[in-house]
C-alpha cells in the first residue's frame, strides 16, 4: 500500500518550497513537450497527456503546496507551443496560456483532494472498487482541464464553433488516459516496498515486460510479421494479465506503460492496429484502447493485491493459531496433571473419611446410639458419592483426550451385553428390552460402549418405579443420515429444561433416582468427536427419547445443539415385558 508522503514547509524554510516548486515546473514542462511529441502531425492533439497524470502524483505525494509549479510548467508550456506555432500579440499568447495553466492546476489539485478524500487516500486504491473508484475521478477532474482548456481557446478565437466539440473531447480523452496511465504507475513504484525484492522477481517482470513491448511491436509496426497481427491489437492482454498476476499493480503499471506507449508511436507514424484510419479516428480508438486495457490490467492488478494481502493476513491468522494451538496443548497438559494430582490429593483423605466412619460404625455402635450411627452412615455416603463424582470428572476427562480408533462396531450386540450386564446385577427387576437388529457404524468401541451403557444405564434407572417398563434401541432413517435412538417408558423430564440435558452436572431429577449428571455429559462429548449430533425428547410420567447420529468424517469437535426432535421421530413402541429376566425378547448377542 502506497502512503502518502506529504513533506511540511515551514515559512522560514522558503529556498526548499521554492526549489521543489521549480522542479516540478520543470518536470511538467518537460512532460507536456513529450506530450507533444506523441501527437499527431499537423495537430497538438496527443492521445496521453502525461503532464495531467505527473500533475496529480505530484500533488497526492507532496501534498497542494506545490501548486504554483504545475501553474508555471503548463504556462510555460503553452506559452512556448502557441508562440511557435501562431502569430498572435504576447498578450494574447499569455491570456489563453493562463487560462488553459489554470485548468490544468485545477484539475490537479482536485484530483489529488479527490483521491485522498473519497479513497481514504495517500495512498493509491488497491481494491477492485477502488480501481473503478479511481477511473470515474479521472474521467470528473479531466472535465475541468478539458472544458475551461476548450472554452479559452474559444474566446481567444484559436477554435472556432465548428470543431470546439472535437477539441474538448480529444482533450478530455488525452488528460483521462494520462491520469490513469502516469498516477499508479509513480504511485506504486515509490513505494520502497518494490525495490526490495530478489533477483528473481526483477528477472521474471523483465521477460514480462519484454515480451508484452515485442508483442505490441508486432500488433503497432509493419516491420515484425509484416503487420499481420495488426488486426489483433488486444492480443496484448495475456501479457498483461501475466504482469498483474504476478507482479501485483507495481508490473500491471509498467506493463501498462510499455505498451501504451510503443502503440501511441505505431499509431502516430500511421502503422499498425490504429494507424490506417484518420487522424481523429485513430486518436479515439487508441485513446479507447488504451482505456480498456488500462482498467483491465489495473483491475486485475488490484485482485492479486487483494490475495496477496489476504494469503498474508492468513498465514498470520494460522501462525497466531499455531501458538495458541501450542499453547492450550501445554495448558492442556498441565491440567491433565493437576487434575491426577488433585483427585489423588482428595481420594486419600476422602477414603480416611470413610474408612474411620466405618470403624466408628464396627468399634463404637453401641457406645454413640442411633443418632451418632446415622450421622457415621451420611458421612460415608458423602464421602463415597464424592469419590464416585471425582471418579466421573476424571472418566470425562478421559473420554475428551481420548486418540479415536474407528471400525465397524456392532452396536446391537453391544447393547445386548450391556442389557445382560443390567439385569445381573438386579435379578429382580422386570424390564422388556427391544433392539433393532443389525444397528452397526464406524465409530471407536471403546467410547462407543459408554455411549450406549449410559443411554441404556438412564433409561434402566428411570424406568424403575415402572411395572411394565420397557427399552427400545432402534434407528431410522432421516434424509442420508441414521439417527440411532434410545427410547423408555419412564419417569420423562420436562422439555422445558431439555437444553440442561448435556451439561456437566446438570440433573433434572432429585435424590429418587441416584446419580452425578456426569453420564449425559460424556455421551454428548463422544458423539460430538465422531462429528455426530444428538438430542433429547421426553414428556414428564411417559419416558423419554434420547437420539444421536454418527458422521464417517473423522474427529470433530464442534458444539452441537441439543434438545430438537428429528423429523418424523421414530415410531411408538408397543410394550414388551420379558418373560424372565435372563431371557430379553428380540435380545441380540
Amino acid at each position: 500500500m502506497i502512503r502518502r508522503i506529504a513533506p511540511r514547509f515551514p515559512t522560514r524554510d522558503v529556498a526548499k518550497l521554492v526549489f521543489t516548486i521549480l522542479v516540478v515546473a520543470a518536470l511538467y514542462y518537460g512532460a507536456a513537450r513529450l506530450g507533444l511529441v506523441l501527437a499527431f502531425e499537423q495537430t497538438n492533439a496527443s492521445p496521453v497527456w502525461p503532464p495531467s497524470g505527473i500533475a496529480v502524483a505530484l500533488a497526492v505525494l507532496l501534498g497542494r503546496r506545490i501548486w504554483p509549479g504545475i501553474f508555471l510548467g503548463a504556462l510555460f508550456a503553452n506559452y512556448v507551443v502557441f508562440a511557435e506555432s501562431l502569430p498572435l500579440p504576447s498578450l494574447t499568447l499569455l491570456q489563453t496560456s493562463s487560462g488553459i495553466a489554470t485548468g490544468n492546476t485545477l484539475e490537479a489539485l482536485s484530483g489529488a483532494w479527490l483521491l485522498q478524500h473519497l479513497l481514504r487516500a495517500g495512498t493509491f486504491p488497491l481494491t477492485s472498487r477502488g480501481v473503478l473508484k479511481f477511473a470515474a475521478i479521472a474521467g470528473a477532474i479531466s472535465l475541468i482541464s478539458s472544458l475551461l482548456g476548450s472554452t479559452t481557446l474559444w474566446f481567444t478565437g484559436l477554435a472556432t464553433a465548428p470543431i470546439i466539440y472535437e477539441v474538448w473531447f480529444t482533450w478530455w480523452l488525452g488528460d483521462t488516459t494520462g491520469i490513469l496511465i502516469i498516477v499508479p504507475l509513480i504511485l506504486a513504484w515509490v513505494s520502497a516496498a518494490q525495490w526490495k525484492k530478489g533477483a528473481g522477481w526483477w528477472l521474471e517482470l523483465g521477460v514480462v515486460i519484454a515480451l508484452s513491448a515485442l508483442v505490441s511491436a508486432c500488433v503497432f509496426s509493419d516491420w515484425l510479421l509484416g503487420g499481420y497481427v495488426a488486426s489483433l491489437p488486444y492480443i496484448v492482454l495475456p501479457f498483461l494479465v501475466w504482469a498483474a498476476y504476478r507482479f501485483g499493480i507495481a508490473g500491471a503499471t509498467g506493463a501498462i506503460a510499455v505498451v501504451a506507449t510503443i502503440a501511441i508511436i505505431g499509431t502516430v507514424y500511421q502503422h499498425g492496429a490504429f494507424g490506417s484510419s484518420p487522424s481523429h479516428s485513430a486518436l479515439v480508438m487508441l485513446q479507447l484502447f488504451i482505456g480498456v486495457i488500462t482498467i483491465t490490467t489495473l483491475l486485475l492488478g488490484t485482485a492479486t493485491e487483494e490475495r496477496n494481502s489476504y494469503q498474508q493476513a492468513l498465514r498470520r491468522a494460522n501462525r497466531r493459531l499455531e501458538e495458541r494451538s501450542r499453547e492450550l496443548e501445554q495448558s492442556n497438559r498441565e491440567l491433565e496433571s493437576f487434575s491426577y494430582s488433585v483427585s489423588h490429593d482428595l481420594r486419600a483423605p476422602l477414603r480416611a473419611i470413610d474408612g474411620f466412619a466405618a470403624a466408628l460404625c464396627d468399634d463404637f455402635a453401641g457406645d454413640i446410639g442411633e443418632q451418632g450411627n446415622d450421622h457415621l452412615r451420611r458421612i460415608r455416603s458423602a464421602a463415597q458419592r464424592m469419590e464416585k463424582l471425582i471418579g466421573d470428572m476424571l472418566e470425562l476427562a478421559r473420554v475428551t483426550r481420548a486418540a479415536l480408533h474407528r471400525q465397524s462396531v456392532d452396536l446391537s450386540a453391544v447393547a445386548g451385553k450391556i442389557v445382560v450386564e443390567l439385569r445381573r446385577g438386579d435379578r429382580q427387576r422386570v424390564c422388556g428390552f427391544e433392539c433393532d437388529a443389525g444397528l452397526s457404524a464406524r465409530v471407536d468401541p471403546r467410547l462407543f460402549r459408554l455411549v450406549i451403557e449410559n443411554l441404556i444405564g438412564n433409561a434402566w434407572k428411570y424406568t424403575a418405579t415402572r411395572e411394565d417398563a420397557w427399552i427400545h434401541f432402534g434407528s431410522r432413517r432421516d434424509g442420508n443420515k441414521t439417527v440411532f435412538f434410545v427410547e423408555d417408558n419412564g419417569v420423562g423430564f420436562d422439555m422445558h429444561y431439555a437444553d440442561r440435558l448435556f451439561s456437566p452436572f446438570q440433573r433434572l431429577h432429585g435424590t429418587e433416582f441416584e446419580g452425578t449428571g456426569i453420564g449425559l455429559a460424556s455421551v454428548a462429548r463422544i458423539i460430538r468427536r465422531h462429528g455426530g449430533d444428538y438430542w433429547g425428547t421426553g414428556e414428564v410420567g411417559k419416558g423419554a427419547c434420547f437420539y444421536f447420529t454418527v458422521s464417517d468424517d473423522g474427529d470433530s469437535r464442534q458444539t452441537r445443539t441439543a434438545a430438537r426432535p428429528p423429523a418424523g421421530g421414530p415410531t411408538e413402541v408397543s410394550r414388551l415385558v420379558a418373560a424372565a429376566p435372563e431371557q430379553p425378547k428380540h435380545l441380540q448377542g
